[in-house]
């Protein structure tokens, strides 16, 4: 029993147990390991670095001169440093759009994972049809199989021809070679989803029952998301340009000698009014103008999005009265018709 153990532990640790993956685990390691996931999280950690700079301040000017400042007969110096201050509101709007900027990143990354998730579903899904596809076949081939030897001993029993059971050993060879094909689609979607996750490991798919809808709120739609973000940046675009239009502070202090006495100190303060202002006025508009493109492209998108979503929920409906025929009536016909077919078969009829 101790040498068991020890095989057994020997196999686990050299052997990789692959689990089966459902949708959700699926889509959860898309969420971690898709590379392009994690070039979009990278945009969204520069777009932040980014907004570290939004608080400028500009060099500081130092000035030295000598001559004859005072007196044609006297070398005089005056030295000083002046510095220029933003005026605090425009650091405060350009922060608040750099941040801004970095919600429309975030929603990027949003929109950029739902794209992901709805091609990893329909891969998904269609894995999933193929798989029972091949189920499907798989039961008619055994069917054929069954009828085969009825063929084969009616033939040795002299009741009909070598044709019948060649007409049967045909079916069975294209019902083969469909499954064949199936298998080969199927494994391409299975590479498929490999490939969006970032692996080369082969994938063992646990397929779940039924659909699941994601969500009826056209609100939620990253893409409507993403232009409200950029509605937001827009409004900080425009207060951003309005407080251009304030005014800019400067301080300074100087050192000087006159007539050849030194260490005179004096500090002067300034005010930097913007007079011309046509261009920046002319951004504010446009900064506007840009806000209400935007709340009409959102306005438009939802229209569209809840027209989508009504005609996709006729269509589920419709599909889901035909899966209920299928499965109460249709079905059960086929299999008792099967049945029949069966029983008369071995009949000889």
């Amino acid at each position: 029993m101790k040498y068991i153990k020890i095989i057994v532990l020997i196999f686990l640790s050299t052997h990789h147990i692959q689990a089966q993956l459902r949708l959700a685990d699926i889509l959860k390691k898309a969420d971690d390991q898709n590379k392009g996931i994690q070039v979009a999280k990278s945009r969204v950690e520069l777009s932040r670095m980014e907004s570290q700079t939004a608080y400028y301040v500009p060099e500081t000017q130092f000035s030295l001169q000598y001559g004859n400042i005072q007196n044609p007969n006297v070398g005089d110096y005056t030295v000083g440093a002046n510095q220029l201050i933003i005026n605090p509101l425009k650091n405060k709007n350009l922060k608040a759009l750099y941040l801004s900027r970095v919600n429309e990143k975030e929603a990027e990354v949003a929109v950029y994972k739902a794209s992901l998730h709805k091609t990893l579903r329909d891969l998904y899904y269609r894995a999933q049809y193929l798989n029972d596809k091949q189920l499907v076949f798989s039961e008619q081939l055994s069917l054929f199989s069954e009828i085969e030897k009825y063929a084969a001993a009616r033939v040795n029993a002299g009741e009909t021809d070598i044709l019948e059971k060649i007409s049967v050993e045909s079916q069975i060879h294209q019902l083969q070679n469909a499954k064949n094909t199936l298998s080969v689609e199927y494994q391409s979607s299975l590479n498929q989803i490999a490939g969006w996750l970032n692996t080369r490991d082969s994938l063992l798919v646990d397929f779940d029952k039924g659909f699941q809808l994601i969500s009826e709120n056209p609100l939620n739609n990253p893409g409507i998301s993403v232009l409200q973000q950029m509605e937001i940046s827009a409004e900080k675009d425009v207060d951003l340009s309005k407080s251009m239009l304030k005014p800019d502070f400067n301080a300074g202090i100087f050192n000087q000698s006159m007539m050849g006495h030194y260490g005179q100190f004096f500090v002067s303060t300034g005010i930097n009014i913007p007079l011309f202002n046509d261009s920046r006025k002319a951004k504010i508009e446009s900064s506007r103008l840009n806000k209400a493109i935007i709340a009409d492209e959102i306005s438009t998108r939802e229209h569209e999005i809840n027209t989508r979503l009504q005609a996709l929920k006729k269509e589920r409906t419709g599909i889901e009265i035909s899966i209920k025929n299928y499965r109460d009536q249709l079905l059960p016909e086929a299999k008792n018709i099967v049945d029949k077919a069966k029983l008369r078969y071995r009949a000889g009829e």
